[in-house]
């Protein structure tokens, strides 16, 4: 077990620099004052066995962007190398749910303003997807409530939801990436002006 495997994923993230090198590992917290410091994040988007994506309510005890629909799950690896294996440990955390054949789609940067928080998630984002493997049983000190979505209903909800600043941008990351293009879901969920709303 590693230093950076020690400390809680959910209490601290890793700054990356213009080039992706990592700079350090600091206080989650403080990586999102004062406009915010570029750190590594990831984005997760699981599908269940009939190919619906699994969107969550963000927790109303959330300290930033609190009951937003967003995607499957996000979080901030400690390090590159671990990115799936501490996405994998958040979808248990949150979730409680196994997942079947991580994959990553692609890097995207951003920069978003909660002007409710005051805070700023500046974010390196892995984009991540693969399939649920167990029922889902959400953490209400995470998740609010869960839904599984096709892509119409996700075009439907995206119109009538308040989602989170940075979905429109992972989900378009993951449906134009190759590595989504050529996986089981891309024949569903082909990338659409509709799908990106």
């Amino acid at each position: 077990m590693t230093l950076e495997h020690d400390l809680d994923i959910r209490r601290h993230v890793r700054l990356v620099d213009d080039a992706s090198w990592d700079l350090g590992i600091v206080d989650k917290l403080h990586a999102h004052k004062d406009g915010g410091v570029r750190h590594r994040a990831f984005s997760v988007f699981m599908f269940s066995l009939d190919r619906r994506l699994l969107l969550q309510q963000r927790a109303a005890t959330k300290y930033h962007w609190p009951l937003v629909w967003s995607n499957s799950c996000c979080g901030h690896p400690l390090s590159k190398s671990s990115v799936l294996g501490d996405a994998a440990l958040r979808l248990q955390q949150e979730l409680n749910v196994q997942a079947i054949d991580l994959t990553e789609a692609g890097t995207v940067e951003y920069r978003f303003d909660d002007s409710a928080s005051d805070l700023t998630e500046w974010e390196l984002n892995h984009v991540l997807f693969g399939t649920i493997g167990s029922t889902v049983a959400p953490n209400p000190d995470e998740v609010a409530a869960t839904e599984l979505v096709t892509p119409q209903q996700l075009r439907e909800a995206c119109v009538g939801r308040n989602m989170s600043a940075w979905f429109s941008t992972v989900l378009d990351t993951l449906l134009t990436s190759e590595v989504f293009l050529e996986s089981k879901f891309s024949s569903e969920w082909q990338p659409t002006q509709g799908d990106r709303q």
